[in-house]
């Protein structure tokens, strides 16, 4: 990518492709026991026996690449998402030469700022689906229980209007 004068441009995580329709029917984890792929925390390597079995699914899954695209997106940091950890997402970034808006100091935040807020919705009624507790939830995507209680119930009824 080059601008007008011939300097390159920076990619962002916003020129990463958008995941198309419901892959996330097609994962290997559907089935999984969410908790298996939970990291203790955002600086976590993932080395325990639960990582390395979520990875093992990762490793079998035909939806991957979308998986992992959705979780830099959301700025998931609790999660192993495309086989990856937050920290080794953020090598990959950096390897495809990819820069975070924020940088890493985005890792310690506590609340983010998310540009693809349906994607966000999906993983809200995806893991309510999967019986994670309102807490949990909330921690994964990074919002207040309400927030996201409340998009739940938006996205339930957008869902219901479609079926009619």
């Amino acid at each position: 990518m080059t601008t007008t004068d011939d300097r390159p441009t920076q990619r962002t995580i916003h020129d990463l492709p958008a995941p198309a329709g419901r892959w996330d029917d097609q994962a290997a984890c559907l089935t999984a026991d969410v908790e298996l792929f939970i990291l203790a925390g955002p600086q976590s390597k993932g080395q325990t026996r639960d990582a390395r079995i979520a990875r093992a699914y990762c490793d079998a899954c035909p939806c991957v690449e979308a998986c992992r695209t959705v979780a830099i997106r959301l700025d998931d940091r609790r999660s192993i998402r495309g086989g990856m950890t937050p920290l080794e997402r953020d090598d990959w970034l950096t390897e495809q030469g990819i820069t975070v808006p924020g940088g890493r100091e985005r890792a310690t935040h506590k609340r983010r700022l998310n540009p693809d807020r349906q994607a966000q919705d999906e993983r809200i009624v995806y893991l309510k689906a999967q019986g994670l507790t309102w807490r949990r939830i909330a921690a994964d995507v990074g919002c207040a229980v309400e927030t996201a209680q409340r998009r739940w119930k938006r996205a339930m009824a957008e869902q219901a209007g479609e079926a009619r």
